[in-house]
């Protein structure tokens, strides 16, 4: 069984709560993790040199964009097999892929003594002679096993500007709704095996197993984790140096890690209802979910979403409730928005209040548009996001899966007043 996800080449990260798009024009959503009818193209390779008054000192770079599949890595190798790739750099920008083939690609970049960075292409007119030239732009993404194929760079250099992400690895078919799916022991014993890879992976190319630590806390219905460039520095993702290459000794050269820190794991409630329930509340049908609400995956609360009867016809109330530990005692939830593919849903906050002295309680509300209901309705309709921020600043992102929703909207609708 293959692991891991495919995510878009290009993600936008919450900046805040606000009315309308859930993402520039032309952005994929947030974290928004396709169908498989709907991955990206496989990753490609393009030599480019580049343009400018650059004269003998122009520098080559291997672009290379796109998802990481089962071939990347012999492509790659196909690839370069004709090529003097001395002192080339390969600019990577990819929403990631398979395990297994990212770890492998990085390992072709080390044996090849290559330099890797984030970036994208731009390509600009021939030159004099017709060749072509291009730019390298760093507004660029290396999401999921990108990011350990990047650690192969003998030196590795992340621009301020580009977008490096990170997750838990998870089996695909169970990734779009985790919560709702069913795992063998199978499925546990070869998650195990490969978090072990990759864990000795990370310490061979020279990066901190920080990294593997931080990126292994995010489930997969949490916001990506994008990395800091203090992070990057620190977990040597962003590296100056040289690298070892991977046919020395197996030990990676280390620095004294920092020190483990106390985490207080509290017991979990991680077990709601299966996908979505169809229940009576208040007197009325509604459509419920019921999730963890966490962070990194600490689990700070719960909440629930709740689609009932509106007044028009295919229009629906979205309730939300949530309850969470009070990270203050005068901290309240400031915002809640639901966002749907490209589209987003701003609810307005009811109540928000301290129940005793460690629970903040809060509910919000919104009318979901016909358009927007009919979407969630049909049998392909996307997953959505929960997002919430708090007077505090407290961020939460959740990915709500689909399980039981197109037929339950179904039911609830027939249920409708007409």
């Amino acid at each position: 069984m293959r692991w891991g996800v495919v995510v878009p080449a290009v993600l936008v990260l919450l900046a805040g709560l606000s009315p309308g798009r859930a993402d520039p024009a032309g952005a994929s959503p947030p974290n928004r993790l396709p169908r498989s009818d709907q991955q990206p193209p496989t990753m490609q390779f393009e030599r480019v040199r580049e343009g400018g008054d650059c004269r003998d000192h122009c520098r080559i770079w291997i672009a290379a964009s796109g998802r990481i599949s089962e071939t990347t890595a012999a492509d790659f190798e196909a690839f370069v097999r004709d090529l003097d790739v001395k002192n080339t750099t390969v600019a990577l920008d990819s929403g990631g892929g398979v395990v297994e083939d990212g770890l492998a690609l990085g390992r072709v970049f080390r044996r090849l003594g290559l330099t890797t960075t984030v970036g994208r292409i731009v390509r600009l007119p021939p030159d004099a002679s017709g060749a072509r030239r291009a730019a390298l732009s760093p507004r660029a993404t290396c999401a999921s096993m990108c990011v350990f194929a990047l650690l192969g760079g003998v030196r590795r250099h992340v621009p301020d500007e580009a977008h490096v992400l990170v997750h838990q690895i998870w089996p695909g078919k169970q990734r779009e709704d985790a919560l709702a799916a069913t795992y063998s022991a199978g499925n546990m014993m070869r998650i195990q095996r490969e978090l072990g890879v990759i864990a000795r992976y990370t310490a061979e190319m020279g990066a901190d197993i920080e990294l593997f630590e931080l990126a292994m806390r995010i489930p997969p219905w949490e916001a990506l984790r994008p990395l800091t460039g203090e992070e990057l520095r620190r977990m040597r993702v962003h590296y100056a140096g040289a690298a070892r290459s991977v046919d020395a000794p197996a030990a990676a050269a280390a620095s004294t890690p920092p020190p483990v820190q106390n985490v207080a794991f509290t017991a979990t409630s991680m077990d709601p209802p299966r996908g979505w329930t169809l229940l009576r509340q208040e007197g009325r049908t509604a459509l419920v979910r019921r999730h963890p609400l966490t962070v990194e995956g600490q689990e700070i609360g719960s909440f629930e979403v709740a689609f009932v009867c509106s007044g028009a016809p295919d229009a629906y109330q979205v309730v939300y409730r949530e309850t969470r530990l009070a990270a203050a005692g005068t901290e309240r939830l400031a915002g809640v928005r639901v966002a749907m593919s490209r589209d987003a849903l701003m609810l307005t906050i009811e109540t928000s209040a301290v129940a005793g002295r460690r629970e903040l309680v809060s509910t919000a509300r919104g009318v979901l548009p016909t358009p927007l209901a009919r979407n969630l309705a049909a049998a392909d309709g996307p997953a959505f996001m929960v997002e919430t921020i708090t007077d505090g600043k407290q961020r939460t992102a959740i990915h709500i899966g689909p399980a039981g929703l197109s037929d339950g909207l179904r039911d609830l609708k027939a249920s409708c007043p007409k």
